[in-house]
C-alpha cells in the first residue's frame, strides 16, 4: 500500500509541479495524461497512504519515528504535486480582483514600472507585471466586455481573452508551465488551455483575444488618465514566499543564455537569427502576424502606424 501511495505522489510531484521539470522532462502527452487522471491519483495516493497508516497503528509494523519519517516525505510530495501550484501559490483573481484609480496607484507603482494595458470602448485597465506574476489569471469587465488577463512570467507575456467558449463561461486556474509557457485549465470541463495561443488542448477551440499593450506606467497615466490599475500587493506570508521564488526564477531567465526550463523546443529555423530571449513587439492584424525587435524600430525609425500600413 505504501509503495502505491508513493508512486501516485511521485507522478503528481514530477509531472504537475513546474520546478521539477529541471529534473524530469517527458513528452507533452505524459503531462496531459497525469493531469487527466489526477483525481484518481489523488484518491489512490491518499487512500493507500492512510490505509498503510491505519495498518501500522493496528499491527505496529514500524515505530512512530518511521511513521513521522514517511509523513515528512509523502505529504510534501503529495501536496507539492497536486495542490501547491493550483490551490495554494497561484489562486486566480478572475472574479474578485481589486482595481484602484491612478491617484491611489501612484502610491505603489513607480513611473517606469512595466504594465500591460487593455482598452475596450474607452475603458482602460493597467496590470502591473510585478502584480500579475501571482496569480497569473485576473479578470474584470472592461468596456462592457468580460475579460481575463493571463500572464506568463517566464515568457513575460500578457494576453487578454474573453473567458467564454460555446457560450459557456470558463473558470480558469493555473495548471503548470510547460515549454516555458503557462498552461491553465477550466475547472468546469477540466480542459487544459495553453496561454500563448488561448487554445484548448483536446478540442482545439480558441478563446477570443483582445489587444494588449506593454508600456511604462507613466505612459499609461498620460494616455488613460481615467483608467484603473490592478491592486494586488502582498497579503500574507504565502504571497511573500511565492513572489520571492518567482523573482529568483525570472532573474535566472534574464541572466542565462538559454530558457530556464529545458523543456522548450525551438524548431523554427528563422529563430536562429535571434537570441531565444530577444524581446519583440508582436502585431496581429486579421490572419497576419509579425514580430519586430527594438533594433528594427531604431534602424528604420518606425512607428506602429507605419508597421500597420506595411502589413495592410
Amino acid at each position: 500500500m505504501l509503495a502505491i501511495a508513493y508512486i501516485a505522489a511521485s507522478l503528481g510531484f514530477f509531472f504537475m509541479a513546474d520546478l521539477t521539470q529541471w529534473i524530469v522532462q517527458a513528452p507533452r502527452t505524459v503531462y496531459m495524461a497525469i493531469f487527466h487522471w489526477r483525481q484518481l491519483l489523488v484518491a489512490l495516493g491518499a487512500g493507500c497512504f492512510f490505509t498503510a497508516f491505519f495498518a501500522n497503528w493496528r499491527f505496529r509494523i514500524i515505530g512512530w519515528k518511521g511513521v513521522f519519517a514517511h509523513c515528512a516525505i509523502f505529504i510534501p510530495m503529495f501536496v507539492g504535486g497536486f495542490y501547491l501550484v493550483t490551490y495554494i501559490m497561484f489562486l486566480p483573481r478572475q472574479v474578485d480582483a481589486q482595481y484602484v484609480m491612478i491617484e491611489e496607484a501612484n502610491k505603489y507603482i513607480r513611473y517606469d514600472d512595466e504594465v500591460m494595458v487593455v482598452s475596450i470602448n474607452g475603458d482602460a485597465r493597467a496590470f502591473p507585471s510585478k502584480w500579475m506574476r501571482q496569480p497569473h489569471v485576473v479578470g474584470d469587465n472592461i468596456g462592457g466586455e468580460d475579460v481575463v488577463l493571463t500572464y506568463c512570467s517566464l515568457s513575460n507575456l500578457g494576453l487578454a481573452y474573453s473567458p467564454y467558449l460555446n457560450g459557456k463561461k470558463l473558470n480558469l486556474r493555473v495548471f503548470t508551465q510547460l515549454k516555458n509557457n503557462l498552461i491553465m485549465f477550466d475547472t468546469e470541463t477540466g480542459e487544459p488551455i495553453q496561454q500563448i495561443t488561448g487554445t484548448t488542448e483536446n478540442t482545439g477551440e480558441s478563446m477570443k483575444q483582445y489587444p494588449t499593450q506593454l508600456m511604462a506606467y507613466e505612459t499609461f497615466r498620460e494616455l488613460y488618465p481615467e483608467g484603473k490599475v490592478l491592486f494586488n500587493p502582498e497579503r500574507d506570508f504565502r504571497d511573500t514566499l511565492t513572489r520571492m521564488m518567482l523573482r529568483t526564477v525570472i532573474n535566472w531567465q534574464h541572466e542565462l543564455d538559454k530558457p530556464v526550463f529545458p523543456t522548450i523546443d525551438i524548431s523554427d529555423p528563422g529563430l536562429a537569427r535571434l537570441n531565444p530571449k530577444e524581446k519583440v513587439w508582436g502585431i496581429r492584424i486579421d490572419n497576419q502576424k509579425v514580430a519586430f525587435t527594438y533594433a528594427y524600430f531604431k534602424r528604420h525609425n518606425c512607428s506602429i502606424h507605419i508597421l500597420y500600413n506595411r502589413l495592410c
